[in-house]
């Protein structure tokens, strides 16, 4: 049986091709690993800013909030009056209710694009939980927006003073239920508020 003989430039030719392919496959997976880390680290910092920009929407929501709640308190009690067959006294206040801009863009896009394969389990979890509770938030504005409109609705273009009784017994459990959503919303955000500055805490933190 003949054994197969490499010569000396042969072997030396093969070793310099192999040390080629694998320092080739070394800088591909280098690259690869740059790539995969910077897409990791721009995903963190633009979450981390929306967070930001999110907690300062959402600190000027809350004042908003408490004086919706004195609004729709101030209109209950003329509504009474009525109910009562007493004068309105002034005129109702126009029920503001403004809707809150807090952003989930950079969450989302960090999902699309795979950037979340690349951060640590416990951050990204984290950073679920917290744009879940945004998630919640915001569906409970939707609710006091839909009480909202049916509030309004009856005094667009009757006074209140000239409304049935009926109907102003159904202003009045709309305006009961508008306080106690927007009570429990103000709940809410506080949490919101304390998930939004915990997660920045961590991150400058490092942990």
């Amino acid at each position: 049986m003949k054994r197969l003989r490499i010569s000396g430039g042969a072997l030396a030719e093969l070793v310099i091709v192999t040390a080629g392919v694998l320092i080739a496959l070394s800088v591909d997976t280098v690259r690869e690993w740059r790539v995969n880390d910077r897409l990791a680290a721009d995903a963190r910092a633009n979450i981390l800013n929306e967070i930001r920009a999110n907690k300062e929407r959402l600190d000027q929501l809350r004042k908003m909030t408490a004086t919706h709640v004195k609004e729709r308190v101030a209109l209950r009690a003329r509504v009474a009056n009525v109910l009562a067959g007493k004068p309105m006294g002034e005129a109702p206040p126009g029920l503001n209710y403004t809707l809150p801009r807090l952003s989930a863009s950079a969450f989302h896009t960090a999902e699309i694009t795979g950037a979340f394969r690349y951060l640590d389990y416990d951050e990204v979890r984290g950073y679920s939980g917290l744009y879940d509770l945004q998630a919640h938030y915001l569906r409970m504005v939707d609710e006091v927006v839909e009480t909202t409109g049916l509030i309004v609705a009856p005094l667009m273009f009757t006074p209140g003073d000239k409304l049935s009784r009926s109907e102003l017994e159904s202003l009045q459990r709309e305006l009961q239920q508008a306080f106690a959503q927007l009570n429990l919303q103000m709940q809410f955000a506080a949490l919101l508020n304390r998930a939004y500055d915990d997660a920045l805490r961590r991150a400058e933190s490092g942990e």
